[in-house]
């Protein structure tokens, strides 16, 4: 087993009640195909992108759709636009610390299937490399052109316990808090080799 160091993050546990429109799952074939059709009649919808970014809301907790960032070109500069589920936009804004380089790819070069299969493959190799850790959940799923027309590559954000040491509790009066004790990494490949760095809260 590789040693990693991770920078521990701490949940303390709350009973909340969701309302409104169900976002979908973003590590789930049928979900990531809701999240991608979310924007089939959007601002972003013709654009071509060098980067999009979709994630949860809450570490750990959550796995649904909550907030996307699209990077793309418009004209010549490079822009990023903003979302928040269900429909909320925001103006897009230039980013000057970013070139327009290379070729991108659009919402219809992406495979939906595939990525979710790429995103499962991380995990399983970031298990055979580390096998002390359970509970993954993906918060985070982004698409980064890979410098060619319509391609793109994978990554993904993680969080994860400790193997029988992810909860902790807490009694005072007649309250248990639960406190979570979690790690994080973003997932990449780079030159074909996936790459997993620990990332803070």
């Amino acid at each position: 087993m590789r040693k990693l160091t991770f920078l521990a993050g701490a949940l303390i546990a709350l009973v909340l009640t969701a309302c409104g429109k169900k976002a979908p799952v973003l590590y789930d074939k049928e979900g990531f195909k809701e999240t991608i059709a979310l924007f089939n009649d959007s601002p972003v919808k013709d654009k071509e992108f060098l980067l999009v970014y979709f994630q949860s809301e809450k570490a750990l907790e959550d796995n649904t759709l909550h907030f996307g960032r699209f990077i793309y070109p418009d004209n010549d500069k490079m822009v990023k636009q903003e979302f928040n589920f269900p429909k909320e936009w925001k103006d897009a804004t230039a980013l000057d610390n970013v070139k327009k380089e290379g070729e991108f790819f659009k919402l219809k070069d992406i495979n939906t299937d595939k990525v979710v299969e790429k995103v499962k493959e991380g995990i399983e190799k970031f298990k055979d490399e580390f096998p002390d850790y359970e509970n993954f959940n993906v918060s985070c799923i982004f698409l980064e052109s890979d410098g060619t027309a319509g391609g793109y590559k994978v990554g993904f954000r993680m969080e994860f316990t400790e193997i029988g040491k992810g909860k902790s509790y807490q009694r005072i009066g007649r309250k248990t808090t639960v406190t979570t004790t979690y790690y994080r990494v973003l997932a990449e490949q780079k030159d074909g080799e996936w790459t997993f760095e620990s990332e803070e809260k």
